[in-house]
């Protein structure tokens, strides 16, 4: 019997399937399901079958329903019965069996009767304003928990800490309830203790590996005079050896000695060594090379730092824990719970052994679960509680532990590989999906890739068994392609980069490259048909998976001008495209006439129609809203010579608001949205557009999803936009409307996570050569190795022990899920596999997966894959050859027109109550309360960088240019001008548009960095850089919360800080502006002196437009000024408000 018979028919032994790529799992799981019904021991409702999305349950009721039917007749099942039962089996998600389990136990737990699942947005911003209040509350009693915190970590590091803590709860409490037991100095010792075993035990590893033993017994056979310098080294080597064997770590290894002993290989002299100088020499690499390897991983135990940590440590765990208590306690109220609640309360319910939950268990005797490697460790809990409270209990788990990709829901691949060590698996190992050259990649490709030695790491995998394959699909040459972008040839100079002037850039090469090959792969015969034989591609057939959407524009931009279709999968564009944005600005304007932004992009968008220069024409002196107040009270002596037809636009859409206003209390949201689209007969005008089947499915969609957030809980207009506005702000994903192959032929982009358990005939894994980055959060933690903060700030670079342990693990978990989501994503492929990478200058990057894989490309047949390869310059030739994209034309205006609007037509102003102080406030202050500031004369801005033809206002070009100087390195235009382009996508600029704001953009930032230039001086004279600094600080009992545009810190460690202006300025600002612009300075200074306990030596404001840095000193003066306006500050505040809110 072999492992899938196995699988199949021994339904009375427990099992773990181990089950490769396109193998058969969910059918084998299904065959066994009903291989249970037909043995007539077990009844339909004693079968938990359980997989980890409701798509996939869906899937797998339908796959056993089917299967039912088609039984033959001797199987003599009740199919008619089973069919109708089937409708209440428990096959369900881990959440709809985990809801099931306590809506039938709800006497036994402490839940509402009633209690309701609210999905993750809701709990989002439930959970947002409960973190708010409840940290408000703790800094206006001034608890002990938050004080020392406070003293170390800005209030939003805090925040997104408490917040991450309540998604690991479940593992996660047993860490805080221990650490909030312990006294500071127990924590200390413990952890001193820790380090000691790990230091000792790498150690230990090192001197016992055979290689380094073997070399340290040769060197006790030779000796020469103390002062050698080999001596020297093998001498601390020796002796931290023997402090190893008596188990003391040695203090070589802290005093740098031990390092500087294997610093280099050419040691020692001849006179002292005689002919044996160089075969000691090579042994002595031998130990240098092995040292090498475990030396990053030894961490110092500095007693400042960890005391500072454990204090630090001990605070977030008590505060930690009253957080998960006190919201707990606010959804309990609420009556409702969250997924991690559901799964939190099962297990307490079903671990508890009570007799109810030794009742529920016994209930049934098979437990089926799909997708084993996506279960996290409380899920996996659940398994083994209802395991343990029914002996009868049949297990049978299958999945992939290669493909274990979801780390960051909380899945580990360590618990699979566990439950292989205590029985050997079963193995899926025949591939019904791809074709047989691409399994015969797969084998070894993948055989290379994963750790096959018996010491791996529990986070590892290995490829235990080659996959076998009974295609016969014909295939001329190899199926896999690795494309290659050559940068080493790119003779860019760093000068052109520094101007500006080599803005291809290597991400853009490699799309253009995959671009192309897939322009070239067209209707070729490469796609295998179920029929047999080999059918021509189209573009539906091919799929590019993206690790990440990083650069996912500049696949979308290429695929434009092209001229190829492309669709996009769960992506972050949705809710930025044209035509959701027009429907979301209409809601908007009907909940509110005043929204002047919103009403100004309804009015111009296709729903209305109305052109900029009629816009232009309606306005006042007083703005736009006061001239169209005019044009509805027949008062049109404002407006000049303009075609009538756009002043009856203006009269209809207002009465069309005021119908539409009048229904929005008794409206849906999906009708009121269905209103909207039939009185402007917008599908119609959509219809128009070259991608306009696109858009309209896509407005449809966003009526369906106005039903379907309808259908738990209704949800108002209101509702509905702050959904969609958090939606924006988390970057939640939602792909475009799909469209049938009939209408549309076009290319997938999607992730590689999305695409998990689908299939596609050609398959493009980009971005090989991506940098795989650390995680750099504030809290870490690890069900089976602790919990840790990290103590980074802008002014201080320390780590303790126990983060740099966790961060290490992390960082190597991170790369062996990295090899996974590349086996994910290549064997997603049915007939073709492209792969492809960048081949930088000055070597790889030390963590990308073409590191990991260089090697098998150099060294492996070429039967297995073709290599293609284009530098830098061939491909920026190709781009420009693309075909480009049909463009839509809107009217261009004068230049008069585009300042007039720029001065008129700006968002109203909305007084709102305070919720803090910000030092933008505090200089508004300041500037009322010592005279109030002159307007800045229009006519002192730049004639030559005055904006024309565009449409941006000025405040969002102002906003433009901060936000891209604040994110720039400031090391060459290109990146600056990649952040510009990103910035800009919103706003929809004409091409010409678009490339005059990019040019003034670069020629600022070449100001910049011109070695004249007064902030390039400082920032090459300053020890280091940081940008985008969120500070807070609590002075005279308020808190106070900023951001620092740049923060130098110079070799003197005093602290210089800039803002960056994106004013007009002729030569030099008057001192109103000024007074406004150095009261913000002065109070980060001050917060950074009084709070954070740094010399800030000097500030300075730099005004992009035109290079211009004004420095001011700092002194004690300044500062006892700045607190004195502060203090005043607040007494005038307190005056008109009774409590502050934290916002």
């Amino acid at each position: 019997m072999n492992d899938y018979q196995a699988a199949r028919e021994q339904i009375n032994d427990s099992c773990l399937v181990s089950a490769s790529a396109g193998t058969g799992k969910t059918r084998v799981l299904v065959e066994r399901y009903l291989n249970i019904l037909k043995s007539k021991q077990t009844g339909i409702e004693e079968i938990i079958a359980i997989t980890f999305t409701e798509k996939a349950a869906g899937e797998m009721k339908d796959r056993i329903r089917q299967a039912i039917r088609d039984a033959d007749d001797s199987a003599n099942l009740p199919v008619p019965e089973l069919l109708d039962r089937l409708n209440t089996a428990p096959i369900s998600t881990i959440h709809g069996f985990c809801a099931r389990v306590l809506q039938e136990n709800i006497g036994e737990i402490d839940l509402d009767p009633q209690f309701r699942i609210i999905d993750e947005i809701e709990d989002s911003i439930l959970r947002k304003e409960s973190l708010d209040f409840f940290l408000h509350r703790k800094l206006r009693d001034k608890e002990e928990s938050i004080l020392p915190l406070m003293s170390h970590f800005d209030l939003y590091q805090i925040r997104d800490m408490l917040d991450g803590i309540w998604e690991k709860r479940a593992d996660g409490l047993k860490y805080l309830d221990s650490i909030s037991a312990r006294q500071p100095d127990e924590l200390l010792e413990q952890f001193k203790l820790d380090w000691e075993r790990y230091t000792l035990q790498l150690l230990d590893d090192f001197f016992r590996e055979p290689l380094v033993a073997d070399a340290l017994v040769q060197f006790r056979k030779f000796s020469a005079t103390p002062e050698d310098s080999l001596q020297k080294s093998i001498t601390i080597i020796q002796n931290a050896e023997k402090c190893v064997e008596r188990k003391i770590v040695p203090s070589s290894l802290w005093d740098k000695s031990l390092n500087s002993a294997f610093n280099s290989t050419r040691k020692g002299r001849k006179e002292n060594w005689g002919s044996e100088l160089e075969e000691l020499r090579d042994l002595f690499g031998v130990l240098k090379d092995k040292w090498s390897v475990i030396k990053e991983k030894l961490y110092p135990f500095d007693e400042n730092i960890e005391r500072r940590n454990v204090v630090l440590l001990s605070a977030f765990s008590r505060l930690a824990r009253e957080w998960l208590h006190y919201y707990q306690n606010i959804l309990k109220n609420k009556g409702v719970i969250d997924f991690s609640g559901l799964e939190v309360e099962t297990e307490r319910f079903l671990s508890g052994g009570s007799a109810a939950a030794r009742k529920f268990a016994q209930r049934y005797t098979h437990l089926l679960v799909d997708e084993f490697q996506d279960i996290s460790p409380v899920q996996n809990r659940i398994f083994e509680a209802l395991i343990n409270l029914n002996h009868r209990f049949i297990s049978f788990f299958v999945g992939d532990e290669k493909q274990s990709i979801y780390r960051f829901r909380g899945a580990e691949v360590e618990i699979f590989n566990n439950r292989k060590k205590l029985k050997p698996p079963l193995y899926l190992d025949e591939n019904f999906r791809s074709v047989k050259g691409l399994i015969d990649f797969y084998n070894s490709f993948f055989r290379f890739l994963f750790d096959t030695s018996s010491s791996k790491a529990n986070y590892e995998v290995s490829y235990d068994a080659p996959v076998k394959t009974s295609d016969v699909t014909p295939a001329e040459k190899p199926v896999t392609e690795l494309l290659v972008v050559d940068t080493e040839q790119d003779e860019t100079t760093e000068a052109d980069k520094a101007a500006g002037t080599g803005n291809f850039s290597n991400v853009q090469a490699e799309a253009t490259q995959i671009i192309q090959r897939m322009i070239e792969l067209h209707q070729k015969p490469i796609v295998k048909q179920k029929e047999g034989g080999l059918r021509p591609a189209e573009w539906l057939d091919f799929t590019i998976l993206l690790r990440s959407r990083n650069h996912q524009n500049i696949y979308e931009m290429v695929l434009q001008k092209a001229g190829i279709p492309y669709y996009v999968s769960s992506g972050l564009g949705f809710y930025q495209r044209r035509e959701v944005l027009d429907v979301i600005n209409f809601i908007r304007v009907l909940l509110n006439w005043y929204d002047e932004s919103a009403l100004i992009a309804t009015l111009r968008s296709p729903m209305v129609g109305i052109s900029d220069k009629a816009l232009f024409s309606f306005t006042t002196g007083k703005g736009l809203m006061d001239g169209i107040r005019k044009i509805l009270d027949n008062d049109l002596n404002h407006i000049g010579n303009i075609d009538q037809h756009y002043i009856q636009q203006i009269r209809d859409f207002h009465a069309l608001y005021k119908r539409l206003y009048d229904k929005t209390s008794i409206l849906t949201t999906a009708e009121l949205i269905r209103e909207i689209l039939n009185e402007t007969d917008y599908l119609s005008i959509l219809a128009a557009f070259p991608d306009g089947q696109q858009s309209i499915a896509n407005v449809l969609k966003l009526v369906d999803l106005a039903l379907e957030w309808s259908a738990v809980q209704e949800i108002s207009p209101v509702d509905f936009l702050r959904r969609i506005q958090l939606y924006q702000t988390m970057q939640i994903r939602e792909g475009e409307a799909n469209l049938s192959s009939e209408i549309e032929d076009s290319v997938t982009i999607m992730t590689i996570h999305a695409s998990k358990g689908l299939s596609f005939p050609i398959v493009i894994v980009p971005q090989l050569a991506a940098n795989i980055k650390s995680n750099k959060n504030r809290l870490l933690f690890h069900y089976s190795d602790g919990i840790a903060l990290n103590l980074k700030t802008s002014f201080r670079k320390e780590h303790s022990f126990i983060y740099q342990y966790l961060s290490q693990i992390d960082h190597e978990r991170s790369l062996a899920e990295e090899r996974r989501l590349l086996y994910v994503a290549a064997t997603r492929a049915e007939s073709y596999l492209i792969l492809s990478t960048i081949q930088k200058s000055g070597g790889k990057s030390k963590n990308s997966l073409w590191r990991m894989i260089e090697p098998f490309f150099d060294n492996s047949p070429e039967d297995l894959y073709v290599k293609r390869e284009n530098s830098l310059e061939d491909l920026e030739a190709i781009f420009k050859n693309l075909r480009p994209q049909s463009e839509n034309i809107i009217c261009e205006l004068s230049e008069s027109d585009k300042i007039r609007l720029k001065e008129t037509v700006l968002p109203v102003s909305v007084k709102t109550g305070i919720e803090k102080i910000t030092p933008t406030a505090f200089a508004g202050w300041v500037v009322n309360h010592y005279g109030k500031i002159a307007p800045y004369p229009r006519e002192t801005a730049q004639p030559e960088l005055t904006l024309s033809e565009k449409t941006l206002s000025a405040m969002e070009l102002g906003t433009l240019i901060h936000r891209a100087f604040s994110w720039w390195d400031f090391q060459n235009t290109g990146s600056l001008l990649e952040y510009t382009e990103q910035l800009l996508r919103p706003y929809f600029l004409q091409p010409d548009e678009k490339e005059k704001t990019i040019n003034r953009i670069r020629a600022w930032g070449n100001n910049l960095l011109n070695p004249s230039n007064s902030l390039y001086g400082l920032m090459n004279s300053a020890a280091q850089i940081d940008r985008e600094i969120d500070i807070d600080a609590i002075l005279f009992d308020v808190l106070i919360e900023g951001k620092i545009d740049l923060l130098l810190k110079m070799s003197s460690n005093d602290y210089v800080v800039i803002d960056f202006k994106s004013d007009y300025i002729r030569d030099y600002p008057n001192d109103s502006l000024l007074t406004k612009y150095n009261a913000q300075l002065n109070l980060y200074a001050l917060m950074l002196n009084r709070w954070s306990k740094v010399t800030v030596a000097k500030t300075g404001l730099y005004f992009i437009r035109n290079g211009l840095l004004i420095e001011q000193i700092v002194d004690e003066e300044l500062l006892k000024k700045t607190e004195n306006q502060l203090r005043l500050m607040i007494r005038d505040l307190s005056e008109n408000i009774s409590e502050p809110v934290l916002s």
